[in-house]
């Protein structure tokens, strides 16, 4: 590995990957693409199976989950209201801001056939503070440089439902990085920028709306009900591209890049559009697909590499290789939602488990509308289809080296129920 890099990544794998494997995750650079930037799914052992319909930020590490928002999103927008600080003041003074925005379009049904386009737009960044640069002759400050790395993503998500769901998404993918020289008296920044890519696919067996349209049973009596039951399965393959130079003579550094192969299901029960009570869950393995030779030359596998669908992903049984990443949701009346996780890795000690919750600021204000029938003026349509609401996730405090435990970001949605 180049070791222009080692200074800026050493820190990041290790708090950071320290869920993972930080014997493998080290050869890559820009390891602050495999951090998960949304509460929902870090709260859930970062499984991002049950949050691909609700979360403006998941497009980030599953493209295809952009499809899926907007089946019932016309606008979705999520961020950090403080960046998230790493290490102490005096030492590692590092922050991490995410931007995150959603916009759905979502057809009428034709020959009951629906499709939904989702458009999302990210924006990651890691600060990693300022270096001051001295040389052996004097102790004099010679230059002072900010370091940063940062990644803007732009995602295209195709969602279509005919008896299947199914949701496919491609994300185009700019990445910097603006580190410091090393001990070779530059005073200048040593800077890289590279494209990429992700690719990301779900589909999903709804198989409630199935059963009530096969057996038309149920809606004389259950007009006003409606539940679902919807298992499913995801792919994503993260980071795809070349390696990134911060000096043409040098042969460059691979980009980390992963594969997530996964199970969930989504289920809930509504009254009059209401929802009283939802569940999420999912299970993925996640593999690194990054590997050196003998000589130390890098190199990306290809395929499923380690990965057995049905040793790891059905079965759940771990491997040193994989990380293991499982976690649930519960809803009660679409307005708090409980979540909890676990992520499961042979070379990390033990188990990280993870928490949180979510709260719908309006969703009260929804439901008074609707008990008191006056859904049908524009006014109370716009405040029925508005969503604001805040989303906590945390680690354990004792597993990470770096005391990053919390995780916050509030979202506002505009829902495409109107239709």
């Amino acid at each position: 590995m180049n070791s222009l890099l080692k200074n800026s990544l050493v820190c990041w794998v290790f708090s950071l990957c320290s869920i993972a494997s930080a014997q493998t995750y080290y050869l890559a650079a820009v390891p602050f693409l495999l951090q998960s930037p949304s509460p929902q799914a870090n709260a859930m052992g970062t499984a991002y199976g049950a949050t691909t319909h609700i979360s403006p930020m998941a497009s980030i590490m599953n493209p295809a989950s952009a499809g899926l928002f907007a089946r019932s999103n016309a606008f979705g927008s999520e961020y950090y209201p403080d960046p998230i600080k790493y290490g102490s003041e005096d030492r590692y003074a590092w922050s991490y801001t995410v931007r995150g925005a959603t916009l759905g379009f979502r057809t009428r049904p034709i020959r009951n056939v629906q499709l939904a386009i989702g458009l999302a737009f990210n924006d990651v960044k890691l600060d990693m503070g300022k270096v001051y640069v001295t040389d052996e002759s004097s102790p004099d400050i010679k230059a002072i440089i900010d370091t940063w790395e940062k990644a803007q993503g732009t995602t295209l998500s195709l969602a279509l439902q005919y008896y299947l769901r199914a949701s496919i998404g491609y994300t185009f993918k700019h990445i910097q990085s603006q580190i410091a020289p090393g001990a070779d008296g530059r005073l200048q920044p040593y800077t890289a920028e590279i494209d990429a890519h992700d690719f990301g696919i779900i589909v999903q067996l709804p198989i409630a709306d199935l059963t009530q349209r096969w057996t038309h049973r149920g809606r004389r009596y259950l007009t006003q009900w409606r539940y679902w039951l919807d298992p499913g399965i995801y792919y994503t393959r993260n980071n795809i591209g070349g390696k990134l130079k911060y000096l043409a003579e040098l042969p460059g550094d691979p980009l980390p890049r992963t594969l997530n192969l996964g199970l969930n299901l989504q289920a809930g029960v509504q009254y009059r559009d209401l929802t009283l009570v939802n569940f999420g869950w999912a299970h993925e393995v996640e593999d690194f697909l990054v590997q050196s030779d003998e000589l130390g030359q890098s190199f990306y596998h290809t395929g499923l590499h380690d990965i057995n669908f049905w040793k790891h992903v059905l079965s759940g049984k771990s491997s040193r290789q994989l990380i293991g990443k499982k976690g649930y949701e519960i809803g009660l009346a679409d307005i708090y939602f409980i979540r909890r996780g676990l992520l499961e890795s042979a070379d990390y000690p033990g188990r990280l488990r993870t928490s949180g919750y979510g709260i719908n600021f309006l969703q009260p204000v929804r439901i008074g509308l609707r008990l008191m029938n006056m859904e049908r003026s524009w006014l109370a349509r716009v405040l029925a289809n508005l969503s604001f609401e805040k989303h906590h996730s945390e680690y354990q405090p004792d597993r990470l080296l770096m005391n990053i435990t919390e995780y916050d970001t509030y979202v506002i949605r505009f829902s495409n129920n109107y239709f």
